[in-house]
Formats: structure tokens, sequence, C-alpha cells
């Protein structure tokens, strides 16, 4: 999954900042990098922003100070005018990188540890989209992975590599689409 690179927008990252304390911080350190990739990427486009550069420079740290760095970061959104979304918005920005990752990942394995997220996080808080599709996807992992104690055996294991993909990408590309255009995701966060 580490090949696959998420094009996070600066809305997506500050959904991620949100959304994660719910998750205890599962990838706080894949997102300020993210953040620190999009603010050099931001400068090397021509934003003057001083303060953009400052929180760009943060690549060159050996470890990361997240208090300095939201610092920056608050002072940015506040120069700009910008606010952070809301909490209903963010879970469903953040559902949907889950999605992309599923969507786009090219190995069963892959599809298999993004799934079990859901297997293992109770998610219900949120929208109402949000839960329905979270214990959708929870119930898709277990139709895929469980073996029933042993009974039987995993659906999984009966389906070729390009299957799989395909069954499971056909299943969540409806929940994506949603998901990809502001009107519905503005509508779904209510």
């Amino acid at each position: 999954m580490d090949a696959l690179t998420y094009p996070y927008t600066l809305q997506d990252l500050l959904s991620l900042y949100e959304f994660e304390p719910l998750l205890e911080s599962l990838h706080r350190e894949k997102h300020y990098n993210a953040l620190i990739d999009w603010a050099e990427k931001e400068v090397l486009f021509g934003n003057d922003s001083e303060t953009l550069l400052i929180i760009a420079s943060f690549c060159l740290d050996v470890k990361l100070d997240y208090d300095e760095i939201n610092g920056y970061l608050d002072r940015y959104l506040y120069e700009n005018k910008i606010k952070r979304p809301s909490a209903n918005a963010s879970a469903l920005v953040w559902l949907k990188i889950q999605l992309w990752y599923l969507l786009n990942t090219q190995n069963t394995k892959d599809i298999e540890e993004n799934l079990y997220l859901f297997s293992e996080q109770f998610f219900d808080f949120g929208p109402h989209f949000f839960q329905k599709t979270t214990r959708y996807l929870n119930s898709l992992y277990y139709q895929l992975y469980d073996s029933g104690w042993w009974d039987y055996p995993p659906k999984a294991e009966s389906m070729d590599e390009q299957a799989l993909l395909q069954f499971v990408k056909v299943r969540i590309r409806p929940f994506y689409r949603k998901l990809t255009h502001n009107e519905w995701l503005t509508l779904l966060a209510r």
C-alpha cells in the first residue's frame, strides 16, 4: 500500500487532522508528511506565502514537531481565511481516501489489510452515510475473509486475484463516486 500515494488537497489534509484523533492517530506521521509535501508543491508552483515556505521547510527536520507544524498550519489558515472542515465532512473525506486506496490497490493482500480496518474499528459516529458504508465494508471483509470457525473456506480463497480485485471494486465504486462530488459530500455530511 505504501507504493500508492493519494493526491491530497489541503481540504483532504485538514479533514484528516479533524478525523484522526478518533482513530488514535493511526497514520499521524504519514499525514504530517503529506502536509509538508503539499506545502512544498504549493511553493514550487509559485505560492509565495512565507508561512507555507516554513511548513515546507519541515521536510529538513529529522524529527517532526507536530505542535510547531500545527501552529504554522493554523497561521496559514487564518491568513487565507480557510476554515477547517466539520467532523462529519472530515469523516466522509477520510472514508473517501480509504475507498480510493481500495479501488487503486493492485493486489489482494492490500485489499484484505485495508478492509480489515473496518472489521477492527467500530464506526458508530459521524453522518448516517458514513456509518452505513463502514458497516458495509465490515460486512464485505467478513464475507470475503471469515472462515466461519474453519467450517468452510473464506470466499476469497476460491477466487483468483483478478476476480477478487474486480469483486471488491465493483462493490466499492458506487460509494466512492458519491464521495468524490462536492455536492454529494456536502449533502451527506448533514
